[in-house]
């Protein structure tokens, strides 16, 4: 994706943020980050739609990629430290304010939120007063590892910034919170949306049926014997409900994603994005199985669930924590 191309997405996306239209300014960033997934400037702007829609952890998502990428970009800070402030997390969103500070002294609004947040924290405003004025209180705890607590990477204790997102280290912070290095992590791809995982049931479906068929062919004589009431159709199936069971819970739990999702390139995740593990994916099943059992619209329901979710969850998804996300 060119320069230009991003330019243009992010101005259109500007207007459309500036006429109150986030969700027309969602669309258009995450097509751009499908074609370009390494903009910082892109991730910045979809964190500042997603706070406009009151999407507070998305927001946080969104610009804690687009610092990993560009550790410098001043309004990522900025709007990063207003979404941190909301969810209470106050003294994360100094440190933002500082480190914008740093990069550009002059820069009106940043002084502004941190005089608003300095207010709030009391007498802790000492802190982030003397970050600005470049005579940070320092705290060493001990000569250990110091981990960042912006991405959880461990660094060296005398290094100053991280070896693997490039931001700033806190010496007073050996160990991140927990809360941000798990938002940290959120994914940021687009959530993958009711076509596309519609498409990837339907190709898991096709496969299965195919192998099922295929054993049935090759084992007739031995189905026929075992099936119940001399019907091999009724074992075979019990084999494909087996086959269902063991084919999504090896493949989600493994690599996060079944055949039909690898074909139309979408994936499991946890919130920190990664593979569901084992037991989430058991867990993800029995909440999609259930449903079935009680009535065959509660499952269609539960699969229509992710269109009208806000992270396009379904009642599964939320069950087992697990988010289907594109790449």
């Amino acid at each position: 994706m060119s320069s230009t191309d991003n330019t243009d997405y992010c101005q259109s996306a500007r207007q459309r943020l500036a006429q109150g239209e986030a969700d027309d300014a969602i669309a258009l960033l995450q097509q751009a980050i499908l074609k370009d997934p390494r903009c910082s400037d892109v991730y910045t702007l979809l964190g500042e739609a997603y706070l406009q829609k009151g999407m507070v952890q998305e927001s946080i998502a969104a610009l804690s990629t687009s610092l990993s990428l560009n550790p410098r970009n001043v309004a990522a800070h900025v709007d990063l430290a207003i979404a941190l402030q909301r969810v209470g997390r106050l003294h994360e969103a100094v440190l933002e304010l500082q480190d914008a500070l740093q990069i550009d002294p002059d820069h009106e609004r940043a002084r502004a939120l941190l005089r608003e947040m300095e207010a709030q924290r009391g007498s802790q405003g000492k802190i982030a007063r003397d970050a600005v004025a470049d005579s940070p209180v320092l705290e060493i705890r001990d000569d250990s590892d110091v981990v960042c607590s912006h991405c959880g990477a461990e660094n060296d204790a005398a290094a100053n910034f991280c070896r693997l997102c490039g931001r700033t280290i806190r010496r007073y912070e050996t160990r991140p919170t927990s809360e941000r290095s798990a938002a940290s992590r959120v994914p940021s791809l687009p959530y993958a949306g009711l076509g596309q995982r519609a498409a990837a049931h339907l190709i898991d479906f096709a496969a299965l049926v195919s192998l099922t068929l295929f054993g049935q062919i090759l084992l007739f004589p031995v189905l026929e014997q075992m099936a119940p009431s001399g019907d091999p159709m009724a074992l075979a199936g019990m084999t494909f409900l087996g086959l269902f069971v063991l084919y999504s819970i090896v493949c989600i739990g493994t690599w996060g994603r079944t055949l039909g999702m690898a074909v139309v390139r979408i994936k499991v995740v946890r919130e920190n994005g990664s593979p569901p593990g084992y037991m989430t994916a058991l867990v993800r099943l029995m909440a999609f199985m259930m449903p079935s059992c009680l009535c065959g619209l509660l499952t269609l329901l539960n699969c229509l669930s992710c269109a009208w979710d806000a992270r396009r969850q379904t009642w599964h998804d939320k069950a087992a924590d697990t988010f289907v996300v594109r790449g």
